[in-house]
């Protein structure tokens, strides 16, 4: 996993996002098919004040906001595409934005295009300030 942070600290009353992208494959209607290798994710915006984060419970309470947030997503009885239109909308809150980037489902280190194991994986982003 790669973590991305934008932004600074800025006050008590900012926001905080954490943005992950979900995958949607298994979430359309008729379905993708698995050995589909192209893109079909959506972003996924969790938002909580950083006064909540820095209180007694600010881990417990981020977590189960993240919880909600990928629940409310992914179990739309409309469909994952449902609000598609306004995904982005999210973006537009001004705070400080961390990204978590990367797949639990490709194993880089065990790819092999017959120039042998891979020895050292790099993740280059444009959202670096």
């Amino acid at each position: 996993m790669e973590w991305i942070s934008t932004g600074n600290w800025k006050g008590e009353d900012e926001f905080e996002q954490l943005i992950l992208s979900i995958d949607c494959r298994s979430r359309e209607d008729p379905l993708i098919p698995a050995t589909y290798f192209g893109n079909c994710v959506a972003p996924c915006i969790a938002t909580i004040k950083n006064v909540v984060l820095m209180g007694e419970n600010g881990f417990v309470i981020a977590t189960k906001v993240i919880r909600e947030t990928i629940s409310k997503m992914v179990k739309s009885k409309d469909g994952i595409l449902k609000d598609a239109e306004r995904w982005h909308d999210a973006f537009k809150i001004p705070g400080r934005k961390i990204g978590i980037a990367g797949t639990p489902k490709h194993n880089f280190y065990d790819l092999d295009f017959g120039w042998g194991k891979l020895k050292k994986n790099e993740t280059l982003s444009i959202d670096y300030n």
